[in-house]
């Protein structure tokens, strides 16, 4: 009867302690609190905790000590909710971590994107002042062909008046027969001397139908300083002539007008 009376007892009081731990542990703030307000240092593993199991008729408890075994109980399942909450705070922590790096990453995406932005632009300004470079090379390449043709032509221009002989022609001596011209041919400013007659040319325009030419024997004779007698001779007499004498030689040409009036062949008399 007595064992009886104690096993309802232990049953009972079992049943309180059970239904008050159910209580705490659906409280995680009050875990929290027992974890702050106890050191579970003692409990670092089930081996270290003092055993109750001796006894097989007291189900886990120490004879008249049935608090003490559900303290026991209740401070191993602090410690593992404990343990619990430290690993779920470390996690955390490490989401937060990551967060961070997850943002930091999307910046440095973000920094990415706006340089390769602006490097983007940057090609464009380039391309955009390489054309127009080669635009302006174009352009200095077409003025600088004109510019070379205007000094070919320039050029040509120097060599023609370089070249160029100015001649000089007074006629004098005419006869019914022909007229002695005296020819002067200058270069840049000094008498072209050593020419020979086939580079003398004269050509007739007046009277029309007349002819006037330099003789073959005897009608050349150079003299001093590029000053010339040239013979022509006449097929009309009574006229007044008008031609064109033209000297040229491999260098250059010059030309000049020329008038000179013949003479009527003087009358014979009769015999």
């Amino acid at each position: 009867m007595e064992n009886q009376l104690m096993n309802i007892n232990r049953i009972s009081i079992f049943a309180v302690c059970f239904a008050v731990g159910l209580a705490v542990a659906s409280e995680p703030s009050m875990a929290r609190n027992k974890k702050k307000a106890s050191s579970y240092s003692k409990y670092t593993s089930a081996v270290q905790l003092p055993s109750y199991d001796a006894n097989s008729n007291s189900k886990g408890y120490p004879n008249g000590r049935p608090f003490q075994a559900i303290e026991y109980d209740f401070d191993k399942l602090y410690y593992r909710l404990d343990m619990i909450d430290t690993d779920l705070d470390q996690i955390a922590a490490n989401l937060i971590r990551v967060g961070q790096a997850v943002v930091r990453v999307e910046r440095n995406t973000e920094t990415i994107d706006e340089n390769l932005i602006r490097v983007g632009q940057a090609v464009v300004r380039v391309e955009a002042n390489t054309n127009t470079i080669i635009n302006a090379i174009g352009d200095l390449d077409t003025g600088i062909g004109d510019l070379e043709g205007k000094v070919d032509d320039i050029a040509t221009d120097v060599t023609l008046m370089k070249n160029t002989m100015e001649v000089q022609v007074s006629a004098k001596s005419a006869t019914d027969t022909g007229v002695t011209l005296y020819v002067q041919v200058i270069r840049n400013g000094i008498g072209v001397p050593d020419l020979p007659q086939a580079l003398f040319t004269y050509g007739n325009s007046f009277p029309l139908g007349a002819e006037a030419k330099i003789c073959e024997v005897n009608c050349f004779e150079e003299g001093v300083g590029g000053l010339y007698a040239i013979k022509l001779g006449v097929n009309e007499d009574d006229q007044t002539f008008a031609g064109t004498l033209m000297v040229e030689d491999r260098d250059g040409a010059g030309t000049s007008l020329v008038t000179f009036d013949i003479p009527a062949a003087p009358v014979v008399p009769a015999p």
